[in-house]
C-alpha cells in the first residue's frame, strides 16, 4: 500500500499585522494580542515584531503569569530587572523569561540604529503562574541550525524540528523556528505535532500558503500572520516563496491549555480575583525573586 500522506493544517484565518506605539517612544507590528483573536490562539497572548532605537525604550513594568519570549533578528536588546538579574541578548539570541509569580523589568535597546526582533507571551498553566521567575537565555550559536536542500536556512529555537532540538526547557509545550533565505519558487515545509495550534508570521517577502495537494494555496505578505487550527493528528504546514526577495518567517505552535483567562495589561491569571490580588502585590512590593 502507498505510504499515507499527512494532512495539511487547517488556515483559520489570515491577517495584516496593526503598526502601534509601545513603551516610550517605541512602535511595534502586532499580530497577536487583541481581544478578536486571542482566544483562538491558546496558549499563545501576544506577538509583537520590535524595531527600536534609543532614546525609545520599554522602561520598568511589571510581569505575572507568564513566559515572554525575545528572539533578535537584528541588534541588541538589554534586559535589567528587580531582582538583580540583567543581560544583553545579541543578534540571533533568544532569552526566554518565565515572569511566574512577579517580576518588575525594562528592555533597552543597543546603541546602533536598528535593534529588531520578535517578542512573543506564552500563557502558562494554572499550576505554574505562581512559580519563581526565571530564565533561559541562548546566543545564537548555541540555537540548533540546519541548511536546507532548497537553500533556506532554518534555526529551531524552540522544541524540534528537521532533525535538530533546541535546549530550551519548555513548561508550556511549544514549537517554534525561525526560516530565512528560501528562494522565489521553493518550499518549506514543517510537521506540526498533534494536538498543537499556532501561527507563521512572515517577517520579509511574499508567500502562498498550501491548503491541499491539488496546490490550493492563500497569499500571505510581509508582516502578516496565519493562524491555523488545533490538529487533530501530525499535520503539514508548507509554505511556498512567490516574492522577489527571499522569504524569512517564523512558525510558532503549541498545545492549548484550555483554561480559563483573566488578562489585564501585564497580567494574565485565571481569575479576576487573582488578576485584583497581583496588582495589590505589586503595588505593595511582592514582586520579588523570593
Amino acid at each position: 500500500m502507498p505510504e499515507q500522506k499527512l494532512p495539511f493544517v487547517q488556515i483559520r484565518k489570515i491577517k495584516a499585522g496593526i503598526e502601534q506605539s509601545e513603551g516610550q517612544g517605541a512602535r511595534v507590528v502586532r499580530t497577536i494580542g487583541s481581544r478578536a483573536i486571542e482566544d483562538v490562539l491558546d496558549p499563545f497572548l501576544l506577538l509583537d515584531e520590535f524595531n527600536v532605537k534609543l532614546p525609545s525604550r520599554f522602561s520598568d513594568h511589571p510581569h505575572r503569569g507568564f513566559t515572554t519570549v525575545t528572539y533578535m533578528l537584528e541588534g541588541t536588546f538589554t534586559h535589567r530587572d528587580n531582582a538583580g538579574h540583567s543581560g544583553t541578548i545579541p543578534k540571533g539570541g533568544v532569552q526566554w523569561m518565565n515572569a511566574g509569580r512577579g517580576i518588575i523589568h525594562s528592555e533597552t535597546p543597543g546603541p546602533g540604529p536598528v535593534n529588531r526582533g520578535l517578542q512573543l507571551w506564552i500563557n502558562l498553566a494554572a499550576k505554574d503562574k505562581m512559580s519563581k521567575p526565571d530564565y533561559q537565555e541562548y546566543a545564537a550559536d548555541q540555537l540548533p541550525k540546519k541548511k536546507l536542500d532548497n537553500g533556506a536556512h532554518l534555526t529551531v529555537v524552540a522544541g524540534k524540528s528537521h532533525g535538530i532540538e533546541s535546549p530550551i526547557k519548555l513548561t508550556t509545550l511549544v514549537q517554534y523556528t525561525h526560516i530565512e533565505d528560501l528562494p522565489k519558487g521553493e518550499e518549506y515545509e514543517e510537521v506540526i505535532p498533534e494536538g498543537y495550534q499556532g501561527f507563521i508570521y512572515v517577517i520579509s517577502g511574499k508567500g502562498e500558503i498550501l491548503e491541499n495537494e491539488d496546490d490550493k494555496s492563500r497569499a500571505i505578505n510581509t508582516k502578516a500572520i496565519m493562524i491555523f487550527n488545533e490538529t487533530k493528528e501530525g499535520s503539514r504546514l508548507r509554505i511556498r516563496s512567490v516574492g522577489d526577495k527571499p522569504l524569512e518567517f517564523a512558525i510558532v505552535a503549541g498545545t492549548p491549555l484550555k483554561e480559563p483567562v483573566s488578562r489585564y495589561g501585564p497580567m494574565v491569571m485565571n481569575t479576576n480575583e487573582e488578576i485584583e490580588q497581583a496588582f495589590l502585590d505589586y503595588h505593595s512590593g511582592k514582586f520579588t525573586s523570593t
